[in-house]
């Protein structure tokens, strides 16, 4: 037994059996994708959140500056390819327990041994006696690579940054939590231990967005911000908090808009001061693009207060003789007394439909869609009556044709997929 354990090396067999098997086991509704093992390359450098699985090379101690998981997580977190990360703050990352990591490959390492004693039975001629034995041996020798891997990956790892009462950042601080996993499955560890250190945010209130933007983003000479650019930059910068998705923070502008002690939102700046589409102290539609702007509770008072206009008394403002005298023949009033219609935008026609067509990524097809679903697709749903329809079109080539293997599962995943069109051509 102990030398069949030895052929098999930590790289070619025991990681890519562990992959597999946390591939299967670590889900989490709080992100959008899990890479196991995967290059800092591999790793899209996205506005949606990210879980970041590393190898049993990589263990982690508790409070360690020196873990070798800090160490790899510094790495993807500060670099994608050959580029900076730019989205630094979405980003978490799961580690092995550096304890944990030795027991959980020689587990693998008997489980792989016994699978192959099972599997050369008939080379070894084992009589059934000990053909069953093995068989045995390889149930257990399964159970407990099961129970190692939950032993060994147990940590979160979440990088954060403070901000000093002068307003300086610290350097990357990294926190680390260890996840309940007894009698719990990951999905329900990672979203308990994300919500009780606040590490994901999912429901903010409008008084924290607007100390934020009084705090980073208003200056004296600009009382206005992108709302997009809050929202990206709530994505770059660990400081920052770290919202779920971008539907937190665009449900956060719409609790806001009603009062108006906190922030307005407008559509865009026509010109310095004057606001398009603005809302304060009201209700409305919140959209994240290029024009879309956050706006500090006093200028959109002074954007939204009636202009006074001047208006001309009664009679023909005469004198006894004959000359105009300035002070009697106008006055000022306020606009609520002599108020003229504004000016609208003008007429345009009135459009009831939308059709769009979008290249999915086909290496990050979910994060791709999901940037799709919630920039695109919900802002949809905030008109009530909007009917959506949504078809995905898939297609492939390859030079040299596919596989019958390939061709049978396609063909019956799309069957089962209710697929309305699912063949293969020759060409």
């Amino acid at each position: 037994m102990e030398d069949r354990m030895h052929r098999f090396d930590n790289k070619l067999s025991l990681y890519p059996e562990i992959q597999e098997r946390l591939q299967r086991l670590v889900k989490t509704s709080v992100c959008t994708a899990v890479h196991v093992f995967s290059d800092a390359k591999d790793i899209p450098d996205k506005v949606d959140l990210r879980l970041v699985v590393l190898d049993p090379d990589h263990g982690h101690k508790r409070k360690d500056p020196a873990s070798l998981a800090r160490k790899a997580a510094e790495a993807i977190l500060s670099r994608h390819g050959d580029k900076p990360r730019e989205y630094q703050n979405r980003v978490l990352f799961l580690v092995p327990d550096a304890n944990a990591a030795s027991t959980l490959r020689d587990h693998v390492r008997r489980y792989l041994a016994w699978g192959s004693i099972v599997k050369d039975a008939g080379e070894l001629n084992l009589d059934k006696h000990h053909e069953a034995e093995a068989n045995k041996n390889l149930v257990d020798a399964r159970s407990l690579v099961d129970g190692s891997l939950r032993e060994t990956y147990r940590y979160l790892l979440v990088p954060m940054q403070e901000v000093d009462a002068e307003s300086k950042l610290s350097e990357v601080l990294w926190e680390d939590e260890t996840l309940a996993l007894p009698g719990s499955t990951y999905d329900k560890a990672i979203e308990a231990a994300t919500r009780d250190r606040e590490w994901v945010i999912r429901a903010w209130a409008p008084p924290h967005l607007a100390a934020l933007l009084a705090k980073w983003f208003w200056k004296d000479d600009k009382p206005a911000v992108g709302a997009n650019k809050v929202w990206l930059d709530a994505c770059k910068y660990l400081y920052l908090p770290r919202l779920q998705t971008s539907s937190v923070f665009v449900q956060t502008i719409k609790d806001g808009l009603p009062h108006e002690s906190w922030f307005a939102y407008a559509a865009a700046e026509k010109e310095p001061g004057k606001y398009e589409g603005l809302l304060f102290g009201a209700s409305g539609g919140v959209y994240l693009d290029e024009g879309s702007l956050l706006i500090r509770p006093d200028a959109a008072a002074a954007a939204a207060k009636p202009v006074e206009t001047i208006e001309m008394d009664e009679g023909d403002g005469e004198s006894d003789s004959g000359s105009t005298d300035p002070s009697q023949v106008w006055s000022v009033t306020p606009a609520t007394k002599a108020r003229k219609p504004a000016s609208g935008p003008p007429p345009y026609a009135t459009l009831r439909r939308f059709h769009g067509t979008v290249s999915i990524d086909p290496h990050d097809p979910i994060g791709t869609f999901t940037e799709v679903v919630e920039n695109v697709i919900a802002q949809f749903s905030t008109q009530y009556g909007t009917q959506v329809t949504i078809t995905v079109d898939v297609e492939a080539k390859r030079s040299s044709g596919f596989d019958a293997k390939m061709v049978r599962v396609v063909r019956e995943n799309a069957a089962v997929l209710k697929f309305k069109t699912g063949e293969f051509e020759e060409d």
